[in-house]
């Protein structure tokens, strides 16, 4: 059994991103996409939800820059915020 990511948006400030924004490209389980204008925050928020694989969700990293900047696992089945 595969795990399968779904990324509904990122959020960090006033800056809204989704897969689907312009520059966004989704290659080899990779969102990525050139952030907007500055806006950033502490905080980002990722609205994600997992296909589990033996009880195992996505495992999930924020790199900035190429920076590792948070790590975390989506084991929610339903969109939720993290």
């Amino acid at each position: 059994m595969t795990r399968a990511l779904q990324v509904q948006y990122l959020i960090a400030g006033s800056t809204f991103l989704t897969p689907t924004s312009s520059g966004a490209t989704y290659s080899a389980g990779n969102l990525a996409a050139p952030w907007p204008a500055a806006s950033l925050t502490d905080t980002l928020t990722v609205r994600a939800y997992a296909k589990l694989a033996g009880g195992i969700g996505a495992l999930t990293s924020v790199v900035v820059d190429g920076i590792q900047v948070a790590q975390f696992e989506v084991k929610s089945t339903v969109p939720q915020d993290y």
